[in-house]
């Protein structure tokens, strides 16, 4: 089977195991290692780093029987801009042009967002009877709204009706929709009016345990104590990774950190909030930025920490899903501090993998951390069920496999 899986703004796999794979690069791994042709459409632009990062129309292939194309784009400095929209729309022309001079795969897995993208596979598809999967991974335009004063927003309601539209036709057209998780393909059911959905099917986030060896690791320690750390396990660490962007809480995380300095936070990562937040902690000791890191301090960072921290906003999108980083932090044992209420805050609540704290109360987070920091059993009962519960809701294996099943279903 030829497959082409279409996802721009996703890490790219590297051959040394520093870049951590996530949904299509998975996918893509155990499409092609099934025996499938795999062709990943994608742009030349990382959404993480705001940069071009290959050329354009360039080609890379991972594996044997999978490759990826990188089509052109502008790129954007903001998340939320025009800029952005018209990235997107030359991705999305990008990918007609180019998509015209290949062979024509059997089916196709576009995600969701881009509007523009999933309107070109649709597009392409239709005359050629190729079945077209739609990944619902956002819950775009509904999102858009949350960036947005009060003041604004009916008006806001107006300027994304086209986008509305568009999202309804895209779920009606399509043969299937998966999602993150069942929520989010209930949503793109309502969105085309209640399609029958007797194809659709949610698959969460699987996850990969980055495969590193014991070299690196211990590298990646030492050049943690280098850095200040006491990696000794004596000190009470909760690690947070990703982009440092507005739809994060840290500034809660800060304070708690203010009103209990024997808990250390590890923030890495980048973005256009890392300035604030570094201001905000000056002067806190037991608050580090260490930048960006790769998958191995990821994984090191994790095995001498206790706990992750998950510090989402409750709007309908992080309500409605589980975030990479919080099944990220259950493959490597760590319970989960979460702001969260949802899918997210159920499963800690009825697993036992963490606590929740209100959001925006640093006071709550700070003296859970403090109570927990002084019950080692009670985080070893927690850390116990959060290897056991990755392993049987989120490993990759579990969820891929059965994600490639239910594709090769689709295209028969």
């Amino acid at each position: 089977m030829n497959v082409w899986l279409i996802k721009i703004g996703e890490p790219l796999p590297s051959r040394d195991g520093r870049t951590r794979p996530l949904r299509t690069g998975i996918m893509g791994r155990y499409l092609s290692r099934r025996g499938h042709d795999v062709t990943w459409w994608t742009g030349r632009f990382d959404h993480f780093a705001k940069k071009h990062l290959l050329a354009a129309g360039e080609v890379l292939t991972p594996e044997p029987r999978y490759r990826i194309v990188a089509l052109d784009s502008p790129g954007y400095a903001r998340n939320v801009s025009i800029q952005r929209l018209i990235d997107h729309r030359r991705v999305a022309a990008e990918f007609r042009r180019a998509s015209a001079q290949e062979a024509a795969p059997d089916l196709i897995v576009c995600s969701m967002p881009t509007l523009e993208l999933c309107r070109e596979a649709l597009d392409y598809a239709r005359p050629r009877g190729i079945p077209v999967v739609v990944d619902l991974r956002d819950m775009w335009p509904d999102i858009f709204l949350s960036h947005l004063p009060r003041l604004v927003t009916p008006l806001a309601r107006l300027a994304i009706l086209p986008f509305r539209r568009q999202l309804r036709a895209i779920c009606r057209e399509a043969t299937a929709l998966t999602g993150i998780t069942p929520e989010f393909v209930s949503w793109g059911s309502r969105q085309a009016g209640g399609r029958p959905g007797a194809n659709d099917r949610a698959f969460w986030l699987g996850y990969s345990r980055a495969e590193q060896s014991g070299a690196q690791l211990g590298a990646a320690t030492a050049e943690w104590a280098r850095q200040g750390l006491d990696v000794s396990g004596a000190k009470f660490r909760v690690c947070y990774f990703g982009t440092l962007s507005g739809t994060l809480d840290l500034a809660t995380a800060i304070e708690a950190a203010r009103l209990e300095p024997s808990i250390e936070f590890v923030v890495c990562g980048a973005g256009q909030h890392l300035e604030k937040y570094r201001e905000q902690a000056r002067g806190l000791p037991n608050v580090r930025f260490p930048g960006w890191v790769d998958a191995v301090a990821i994984r090191s960072l994790m095995e001498i920490s206790q706990m992750g921290l998950a510090p989402y906003p409750n709007r309908i999108d992080f309500l409605s899903s589980v975030p990479n980083k919080a099944i990220e932090y259950l493959s490597g044992g760590l319970p989960i501090a979460t702001s969260l209420g949802g899918l997210l805050g159920r499963l800690i609540d009825e697993k036992g993998l963490g606590f929740r704290y209100r959001e925006g109360d640093p006071a709550e987070l700070a003296r859970r951390l403090a109570a927990l920091k002084d019950q080692p059993q009670a985080r070893r009962t927690m850390s116990d069920l959060a290897l056991k519960c990755f392993e049987e809701e989120f490993s990759a294996e579990r969820v891929y496999s059965g994600m490639v099943d239910w594709l090769e279903e689709i295209a028969r």
